[in-house]
């Protein structure tokens, strides 16, 4: 536990204030549905940062989320229900691309997210993806018009909730390429996805939290905060995102 509480007083200090694009009930009001609602309910669309994988914990066997001790989103939900009696539903998916969360998708867990949010009513859906895209070089263009899709899709079935966009911490390129591309640098930069959320949480609009502000990259890793692969967090790094969006949730009404 002292790690965690080292790596995380290390991180945070990279940076005093979380960049947002808007502020999440930019899109309801002025109230917002957070806000509003008391911060009833929580939905997390999202990858393999979102399922606790890479933490303590997490099965081999598992590819959706799963509630380890040291995954943000496990401990956030925690916090949030002790404080505010949230309900927090995760539809995350390990490998998840935008596109998996649109028709033709490749699970029923994240093509069925979307449909699912008229049932469930979330009162702020939180979106993290653009990593696997980047991982496998989609076309930016692409990424931003599939999650322009995917935002407005949400918007249809919950016209007025409050959406916050994680602009994810930046992944580092091996040096030999990765398992889709044998080459030493991306054609495709992770400042060009990271480029595209910005213009997109800024044009909607929604809230955006850039993680980059608290998070090195993997290749420098000073504090410890990423799991062995390099692409993901461990137990100190979940911990240091959960900082984040709590001090930002928690004081934003």
């Amino acid at each position: 536990m002292k790690t965690v509480l080292a790596a995380m007083t290390a991180a945070i200090a990279l940076t005093s204030s979380v960049v947002v694009a808007t502020a999440p009930n930019a899109s309801a009001g002025a109230a917002g549905t957070w806000c509003g609602s008391g911060r009833a309910n929580l939905a997390i669309l999202g990858a393999s940062s979102e399922t606790g994988y890479g933490t303590t914990g997490y099965p081999a066997n598992v590819n959706t989320y799963y509630p380890t001790q040291f995954g943000w989103t496990k401990h956030l939900s925690d916090l949030l229900h002790a404080a505010w009696g949230t309900t927090t539903e995760n539809y995350s998916h390990n490998g998840a691309l935008v596109s998996d969360y649109l028709p033709g998708g490749r699970w029923s867990t994240t093509t069925g997210a979307v449909a699912n949010l008229a049932t469930t009513k979330p009162t702020l859906v939180i979106v993290d993806l653009g990593g696997n895209e980047y991982w496998s070089q989609v076309d930016p263009a692409v990424f931003e018009s599939n999650l322009r899709t995917m935002i407005a899709d949400i918007r249809a079935v919950r016209p007025d909730v409050d959406l916050m966009l994680y602009l994810h911490e930046e992944i580092s390129w091996p040096a030999k390429g990765n398992e889709f591309w044998a080459q030493a640098t991306p054609k495709y930069p992770w400042s060009q996805y990271a480029a595209r959320i910005f213009a997109v949480a800024s044009s909607v609009p929604t809230g955006m939290v850039d993680m980059r502000q608290f998070i090195y990259p993997s290749k420098t890793n000073p504090a410890g905060l990423w799991y062995s692969d390099g692409i993901h967090l461990d137990d100190a790094g979940q911990s240091v995102v959960n900082a984040a969006w709590w001090g930002w949730l928690a004081s934003s009404c």
